[in-house]
């Protein structure tokens, strides 16, 4: 009994280590929960398949949804969001699947692909995965530019094509303090 309570009294003891170093009041400002009083911690669910999801629903499909629907017509419009989001679907469930299953590290989703998949192949998924955000990010680029055009009735392409090089500049602006 006493090896057992000495044993229950030093993970006591390593557990108040932790939650003293854990409830430390100098936090950097962008981790203070401003009007929460306890952290949200998303699931699988909350954080990893309704963001994806909302991701792929973003931009494009709602600024062009009307344009497809007067070409193509409500059916083949429903189709082609079907097939599209079938392979989407399928990768985002095996990523969620990965995630559980796997201990996930520091260096996002290139760690876990390269961690899955070995580096060479990791290498070739990442990069790949590298363009692709790339394209997603100029395609909400100039969607959020388009969008505030038409809001501010701004009819010049030169005037849409301005903003959103503007926006651009301003996520490049923002993406290293992200890194520090």
């Amino acid at each position: 009994m006493s090896t057992e309570s000495s044993l229950l009294q030093g993970n006591q003891s390593k557990n108040e280590l932790y939650r003293s170093a854990s409830s430390n009041k100098d936090k950097p400002w962008w981790k203070t929960t401003f009007f929460v009083r306890e952290p949200i911690l998303f699931g699988t669910w909350d954080g990893v398949y309704t963001s994806c999801l909302l991701n792929i629903f973003g931009v494009v499909i709602f600024l062009r949804a009307g344009w497809v629907v007067g070409n193509a017509g409500l059916g083949l419009t429903l189709l082609m969001v079907f097939l599209s989001l079938l392979p989407v679907y399928i990768s985002v469930s095996s990523a969620i699947g990965i995630c559980e299953r796997s201990q996930l590290r520091e260096g996002g989703v290139y760690s876990l692909i390269s961690h899955v998949l070995g580096q060479r192949t990791g290498t070739a998924v990442g990069l790949v995965y590298c363009i692709g955000q790339a394209c997603s990010c100029s395609l909400y680029v100039s969607g959020i530019a388009e969008s505030i055009s038409n809001l501010a009735h701004i009819e010049n392409p030169w005037a849409e094509r301005g903003l959103g090089c503007g926006f651009l500049s301003l996520l490049l602006g923002i993406s290293p303090l992200s890194l520090a």
